[in-house]
């Protein structure tokens, strides 16, 4: 082979190894664009089946409070225990704290209230929910805290998206439910902004992702 022959041969292996290196890395922020997605889909329905599943148990719901509070619920008390923080001397799950343990025994259902038209029942005691934001807006948790519970209660992070979030309800910000009887319908939507950081430096985030729950029969019980 003459020395112009090995030259173009070197420069063609060069464009192809080119051409192979810029894919790879194509592909790779391809896949780390998909995994945020995905990633950002399944924290958002985490979310909002946990507030779907509070939601509807809640006898009082408050979207008054400052961030950054969410929303804060009062919810029937039905178990006789629930799951502490890490670190104190009956925890089993850090990650199930707030939820009830599982040697909790059902607190059993008082009687109606003898109303001929609409009976209801009306639990003695009750548990407070609260979903909070992070201080950066990144983790969204869970904390409840009832009678002879530990003192604030018990919290757990629900989720946490890299680029932060936003959950609004529809109709946004309502006044507070005390309604004992009342039938409401809500949406509740949450927002984040999943694109990874390399996508583009000056920016945190290009696009945002969106999802929601509809409640149709948020029965304030």
């Amino acid at each position: 082979m003459t020395l112009v022959e090995l030259m173009i041969a070197l420069g063609i292996v060069g464009f192809v190894l080119l051409v192979c290196y810029s894919s790879s890395i194509g592909l790779q922020r391809g896949f780390g664009y998909s995994s945020a997605w995905t990633e950002a889909r399944v924290n958002q329905e985490r979310v909002l089946d946990s507030l779907a599943l509070d939601l509807r148990n809640a006898t009082k719901i408050d979207f008054t409070l400052a961030l950054p509070v969410i929303v804060k619920l009062t919810v029937p008390r039905r178990y006789s225990s629930y799951y502490r923080n890490s670190g104190g001397p009956s925890v089993t799950f850090s990650a199930a704290a707030g939820d009830p343990t599982y040697a909790a025994n059902p607190i059993k259902l008082p009687s109606p209230t003898p109303d001929p038209v609409l009976p209801k029942i009306t639990f003695t005691e009750t548990i407070s929910v609260t979903y909070s934001f992070s201080t950066d807006g990144r983790t969204i948790s869970r904390k409840v805290e009832w009678t002879g519970g530990p003192a604030g209660g018990a919290s757990r992070d629900v989720a946490t998206f890299p680029n932060g979030s936003t959950i609004t309800f529809t109709p946004n910000s309502p006044s507070t439910i005390t309604n004992a009887s009342n039938v409401t319908m809500m949406t509740a939507r949450i927002q984040t902004r999943p694109d990874p950081a390399y996508l583009n430096p000056a920016s945190s985030s290009n696009s945002t992702l969106e999802n929601a729950v509809f409640l149709r029969a948020l029965s304030i019980k």
